[in-house]
């Protein structure tokens, strides 16, 4: 596939993403477990599959859905995760702020619900920004740390709208996101150039916001 036809897939694709989910998640009346779980999959993964197969003729191993060494690399982001956590508590107890468990109060129904959609919504992303965009855009610009950083802003970029929606977001409010969704996507950027697959960061990505749910 020619250079050109490269990179209008991918601002095609982003663009389509960016607009489509925005509008969708600001009209939406559902509860945001239940859209990422059910909605997400199918707004954001289905045109990429299609992309894949029918345009690119693509197999889907070149989103990084492999499963070679598959236990490792669940160990990997596991240990990814836990890793962060840890530093993210520590980081707590330095400033002198309280740690608080189940912040959001929930059951076990609704944390398994939780649970689940944090986990959709991690397979989801990774093989959109990790997989997709961030293996095409490093083809077009040949290096994995530029398209790394790259990738890091999109997935800002994608949340925006989501953000500024949200009365109570400030401005360094969304320089925290910024910040976050850049450091966390270079970490897992990194693991899927290094494990060279999907897994390990989206067990790294899913564990997190899991923990999240547990830790606040």
């Amino acid at each position: 596939m020619e250079k050109k036809t490269k990179n209008l897939l991918v601002l095609v694709y982003f663009f389509y993403l960016f607009s489509i989910w925005g509008i969708y998640r600001y009209l939406s009346n559902l509860s945001e477990p239940w859209d990422e779980l059910i909605f997400k999959p199918i707004l954001w993964l289905l045109p990429i599959f299609l992309i894949v197969k029918r345009i690119e003729k693509k197999q889907l191993k070149s989103l990084g859905i492999v499963f070679l060494k598959f236990w490792k690399n669940i160990l990997i982001g596991l240990g990814i995760s836990i890793f962060i956590l840890f530093e993210y508590l520590l980081s707590l107890v330095i400033k002198g702020k309280p740690i608080s468990f189940n912040p959001l109060n929930l059951g076990l129904i609704a944390f398994l619900i939780y649970s689940l959609s944090a986990f959709f919504t991690a397979v989801s992303e990774e093989i959109v920004f990790r997989g997709f965009l961030m293996t095409r855009i490093n083809k077009v610009i040949n290096s994995k740390l530029g398209s790394n950083i790259i990738v890091g802003i999109l997935f800002f970029v994608i949340h925006l709208p989501i953000l500024i929606f949200d009365q109570s977001q400030t401005f360094l409010g969304l320089g925290k996101h910024l910040s976050l969704a850049i450091g966390l996507g270079l970490i897992d950027g990194y693991v899927f150039w290094k494990t060279k697959g999907i897994i390990a960061p989206i067990v790294a990505h899913a564990s997190l916001n899991i923990f999240s749910l547990l830790i606040g």
